[in-house]
C-alpha cells in the first residue's frame, strides 16, 4: 500500500494510523478515531452526493465530483485526515487524480495507482458546521467502457476508511 501525504508534518514527525475506536467517539468530538465506509458503516451519512451505494467494505465515487462533510470535532484543532483509497484501474486506466477542494481552497492533489493511504491537514473548524470536502475526480470511467465487467457507474475512487487526528495528538511527546 502506497502512503501519499499532501501536506509535510512538522518536523518530519512521523505519522501512525489511528487505533480502532468506535465510531460515537468521533461524534462526540474524539480525534484519534477511524471510522469505515461500506454497508452498515455510521459513517456513509458523511457522503453527500456523487457517492453510490455502500458495498460489502468501501463505497466508491460514482462520477466527476463528490462531496463529503466531515463533523465538526467538539475540540478545535487543526486535524490530519487519513483515508484508506483505492483508485478504479483496469486496462488503459493506469492511474485516477484526485484534487481535494474545501472552502474553494485546494487541499490535496493526489494521482493514485493502488491501493493508498492518503493524509491531508485541515485548518481548526471556526465553528459547528461540518467540514465540506469536495473530491474531483476527472478520470473517473465506467468499469465497461474499458472491458473489465457490464457497470456502467463512472467509477474513481473506493472510499474504505478515514482516521481523524488532531495535531495536538501528533505533536505531543510520546503519542
Amino acid at each position: 500500500m502506497q502512503r501519499i501525504r499532501a501536506r509535510l508534518l512538522p518536523d518530519g514527525a512521523p505519522f501512525e494510523p489511528a487505533s480502532e475506536k468506535p465510531t460515537t467517539a468521533l461524534a462526540a468530538g474524539v480525534p484519534g478515531t477511524t471510522v469505515r465506509f461500506g454497508i452498515g458503516q455510521a459513517a456513509n451519512r458523511w457522503l453527500v452526493s456523487g457517492w453510490s451505494h455502500p458495498e460489502q467494505s468501501q463505497v466508491w465515487s460514482e462520477g466527476h465530483r463528490a462531496e463529503m462533510h466531515i463533523p465538526a470535532l467538539a475540540e478545535r484543532v487543526d486535524l490530519l485526515l487519513s483515508f484508506r483509497l483505492e483508485p478504479f484501474c483496469f486496462g488503459p486506466v493506469r492511474s485516477q487524480m484526485i484534487r481535494l477542494v474545501s472552502s474553494g481552497r485546494t487541499m490535496a492533489v493526489w494521482e493514485l495507482s493502488g491501493e493508498t493511504e492518503a493524509t491531508v491537514l485541515l485548518a481548526a473548524s471556526k465553528d459547528s458546521a461540518p467540514t465540506v470536502l469536495v473530491w474531483d475526480l476527472p478520470d473517473a470511467i465506467s468499469p465497461r467502457e474499458v472491458g473489465c465487467n457490464a457497470d456502467t457507474r463512472q467509477l474513481g475512487v473506493a472510499l474504505h476508511a478515514v482516521s481523524i487526528f488532531g495535531l495536538p495528538q501528533l505533536l505531543a511527546p510520546n503519542a
